[in-house]
C-alpha cells in the first residue's frame, strides 16, 4: 500500500507586499518611540503635544500591527491558518477598546494637552500657553522653538484670567478679574522667579 504525502504549498510574498509592508513596520516602531519618548521626555511640548495620550498611542499601534498582518501575513488556507484570523480578531479588539478609552479621555478631557499660545516674547524664545485640563486652564511658560520647545513651569490655573502680554524677554505680565501681576523669568533658563498669588481650581 502507498501512502501519499501532501506537502502544502508555499507562497511568495510580492513585493508591493514587501514593500508596503516594511513601511508600516517601519511606522509602528516611529509610533512606539514617539509614546515611549513622550513619557520619558515630559517637558517636550511636541511630543507631550502629538503623542502624549497613551491610550490613543496603543489603538493606533495595534491597529498598525493589524494591517502589518493583513499584507505580510495573508491568508491563504483558512483550513490551516486558523491562529492567523484569531490573531488579527484580538488585536482589532483591543485596538477597539483603546480607541474608546481614548474617545472618553478627550471627550471628558482627562489627562489631555491641549494648548493654546497666549503672549510670545520680543525675542520669541520664551511662551506663554494657557492648557486646557478639564474643569479648568493652566498658564504654563515654554522656552525655546520648535521640536525642542520645553515646558518649564505651571503656574497654575489664574482665577477670571483676563490677558497676558511680556513687557520684556524675561518679564510678563497677568491680568486677571482677581487683580494683576508680573511674572519674572530667569534670564538663563526662562523658569519663573515668582508666581501668580491666587489660582483657582474649579
Amino acid at each position: 500500500m502507498t501512502t501519499l504525502a501532501y506537502a502544502l504549498p508555499t507562497y511568495r510574498l510580492s513585493w508591493t507586499r514587501r514593500i508596503v509592508g516594511l513601511v508600516l513596520c517601519l511606522v509602528w516602531v516611529f509610533v512606539l518611540a514617539a509614546y515611549v519618548a513622550a513619557r520619558i521626555v515630559g517637558d517636550n511640548v511636541f511630543l507631550t503635544s502629538h503623542f502624549g495620550n497613551l491610550l490613543t498611542g496603543i489603538a493606533v499601534l495595534f491597529l498598525l500591527a493589524t494591517l502589518i498582518s493583513f499584507v505580510l501575513f495573508p491568508v491563504r488556507n483558512s483550513a490551516v491558518q486558523r491562529a492567523t484570523p484569531m490573531v488579527r480578531f484580538a488585536l482589532i479588539g483591543v485596538a477597539a477598546l483603546a480607541l474608546v478609552g481614548a474617545g472618553l479621555v478627550h471627550g471628558f478631557k482627562i489627562f489631555t494637552y491641549n494648548p493654546s499660545v497666549v503672549a510670545t516674547s520680543p525675542d520669541g524664545m520664551r511662551r506663554v500657553a494657557l492648557i486646557d485640563v478639564g474643569k479648568y486652564s493652566e498658564l504654563h511658560i515654554w522656552v525655546g522653538t520648535g521640536v525642542g520647545t520645553k515646558d518649564v513651569a505651571n503656574l497654575g490655573p489664574p482665577c477670571e484670567f483676563d490677558t497676558v502680554r511680556f513687557t520684556s524677554n524675561s518679564t510678563f505680565h497677568v491680568s486677571t478679574g482677581l487683580g494683576d501681576v508680573d511674572i519674572r523669568l530667569d534670564p538663563t533658563t526662562g523658569a519663573p522667579l515668582n508666581g501668580l498669588g491666587h489660582t483657582c481650581t474649579v
